[in-house]
């Protein structure tokens, strides 16, 4: 009793705090309002392009379950064909051995009117020509061009979920607990072959 009373209370707390945010936002001007949905929908879709590579042979059903099935809503369900035929592409251009004409190849067919959904809007008072959110090969084109400098494969050979979007150019490793700690071990590894190298050639010059 005790307990699904204190369940309520932090319910009830969180459902207030999300009510004040809503209604703080709703203060804010039209254009801080605009910037915070576009940073909004940017996040959106690096997780969907992640999640999207790093989509699992027996995954279908848990991706388009994610965010509460919120892609599903915007882009519709999928073909498993498809879906699988999509994830090849974004992993063929995510890796730096494909040839950039093969890359280029890929994206100008996700831009495309794909149904009776076109690739792109021209927003003129904006001034700006974005993809359209409920075309999900217009959104993985400008998604991933937009990070194209970013897009890391986990040095992890264990790593479950290999592709990244790296903070930093020189990232090797994804920021999961387990990568975390095989690059610590192998930076050890490194530490201990150089040291023992540089002792071996110190001997090696005494004798």
């Amino acid at each position: 009793m005790v307990k699904q009373r204190v369940e309520s209370e932090t319910s009830s707390v969180k459902s207030e705090g999300r009510s004040k945010a809503r209604e703080m936002f709703e203060k804010l001007p039209e254009r801080e309002k605009r910037r915070a949905n576009e940073e909004g929908f940017r996040a959106e879709m690096q997780r969907l392009l992640v999640a999207l590579a790093n989509l699992h042979d027996d995954g279908q059903e848990r991706f388009w379950a994610s965010q509460k099935s919120l892609w599903t809503k915007w882009f519709g369900r999928e073909s498993k064909e498809d879906l699988f035929e999509l994830r090849d592409q974004v992993r063929r251009v995510w890796d730096r051995l494909t040839k950039l004409t093969d890359k280029n190849r890929i994206l100008m067919k996700w831009l495309l009117p794909h149904g009776e959904r076109p690739a792109i809007l021209a927003r003129f008072e904006r001034a700006a020509i974005l993809p359209n959110p409920f075309n999900l090969r217009a959104v993985l084109a400008f998604a991933i061009v937009e990070r194209a400098a970013k897009l890391a494969h986990c040095y992890n050979p264990d790593c479950p979920v290999p592709y990244f979007v790296a903070k930093r150019k020189d990232q090797k490793y994804c920021e999961r607990g387990d990568c975390t700690a095989y690059a610590q071990r192998q930076y050890a590894l490194d530490w201990w072959k150089r040291e023992h190298s540089s002792e071996i050639r110190k001997r090696r010059s005494k004798s």
